[in-house]
């Protein structure tokens, strides 16, 4: 009877956080990643920025932005959890077009191209 008041008191403290729940939570206390954006976005006018965050484990969480800068703003975004590194490193080989940037740089292209658009 003892193990099993255990089992439930540790299955009670331990949270199981939807995606957008650990988003809202957790993901910004987690470290800033390797950031990434279209090569020519300046000239291309649109295309993907990706802001990434590490896990304590090697895990990595991104989001990834399709914006328009000089229009539309951010037209499309997701993002994935806990990715394996493998994973990752696949995932960002099969964006076309793209290197690597400051955070500052990514942040600044996605507000940027929003505050773009709403005026």
């Amino acid at each position: 009877m003892a193990k099993k008041k255990k089992k439930n008191k540790r299955q009670q403290t331990q949270q199981h956080l939807s995606p957008e729940q650990f988003i809202k939570q957790k993901a910004r206390a987690l470290e800033i990643g390797p950031c990434y954006l279209t090569d020519d976005l300046t000239d291309m006018k649109e295309g993907y920025v990706v802001v990434t965050r590490r896990h304590t484990g090697g895990r990595v969480s991104l989001a990834m932005f399709l914006v328009d800068v000089y229009c539309l703003g951010v037209k499309d975004s997701f993002y994935r959890l806990r990715m394996d590194p493998d994973e990752f490193e696949d995932f960002v080989e099969n964006i076309p077009r793209v290197k690597e940037c400051t955070y500052n740089e990514a942040h600044n292209w996605v507000y940027g191209s929003i505050a773009f658009a709403e005026h």
